[in-house]
């Protein structure tokens, strides 16, 4: 709570909202609050006008999705660290209590990689579950990274 305090402070001197909290410019990566501006991520946290590094923020922060109902959907790298990488695998608090999912869906990423290692193959569970053989494979590599 104090770092969030602290960042509003911040944003308070430089900014003038009644309601901070809900301006659609404020991002977090859980631990800073940072103010999205044009091409810019201010890091509110550490002091005054400190710039985060726009690119890696950028690249990090466009994997959330805040939803309007107040949801947060996550969508991990699974291959490298590419902005335009496919959003395959979802992880949302409110999908499957929190657990790798397939996107979109309630398909755990373990009940897949589980199916694969039990001998079924790539192409039978991308037709039972009606998804592409590279959203499985998705789902297997993510289960092995975790």
């Amino acid at each position: 709570m104090q770092r969030i305090r602290r960042a509003l402070e911040e944003y308070n001197e430089t900014e003038n909202s009644e309601h901070p909290l809900l301006d659609p410019r404020l991002e977090t990566d859980g631990i800073n609050m940072f103010l999205h501006d044009g091409d810019e991520y201010m890091n509110l946290n550490p002091g005054p006008k400190q710039l985060g590094l726009p690119q890696v923020l950028s690249t990090y922060l466009k994997r959330i999705d805040r939803l309007a109902d107040g949801r947060v959907d996550f969508y991990p790298f699974i291959v490298g660290q590419d902005v335009h990488e496919p959003r395959t695998i979802q992880i949302s608090p409110g999908v499957a209590f929190g657990r790798p999912v397939l996107a979109g869906t309630g398909i755990a990423t373990d009940v897949i990689a589980g199916r694969f290692r039990a001998r079924d193959s790539i192409s039978d569970l991308a037709e039972e579950y009606g998804v592409s053989t590279s959203i499985v494979e998705d789902a297997i590599r993510w289960s092995s990274l975790i």
